[in-house]
């Protein structure tokens, strides 16, 4: 075989294994990148009060954490504060908050 030859197949090689790997990363990114936007806009349409702490300042702070820090954004916010939020958090401010302003 010849040198060229070699080379050429090495290459295919090579070529072939990228594929391979963008095969399966390109759809996991495209996965990735969805559930961030999903969970940026549940962050930025969600009332202040449904976030962990539920002041004036949670939803800034988490959106912050979403769109600067996503790899630990991400899943800080999918199990303390979307998970959580399906099972029944308050979308109001509560009563008390009221009662203490007047």
């Amino acid at each position: 075989m010849t040198p060229e030859r070699q080379a050429a197949q090495s290459m295919s090689q090579a070529e072939s294994a990228f594929a391979g790997f963008m095969t399966i990363m390109f759809p996991f990114a495209i996965f990735v990148i969805g559930v961030w936007l999903w969970m940026l806009i549940d962050c930025l349409t969600r009332s202040p009060w449904a976030f962990p702490g539920g002041n004036e300042n949670s939803m800034f702070v988490w959106a912050l954490l979403l769109i600067f820090i996503p790899p630990i954004g991400l899943p800080l916010y999918l199990l303390l504060v979307y998970f959580p939020g399906r099972r029944g958090r308050p979308s109001e401010k509560p009563q008390a908050y009221y009662s203490d302003r007047r």
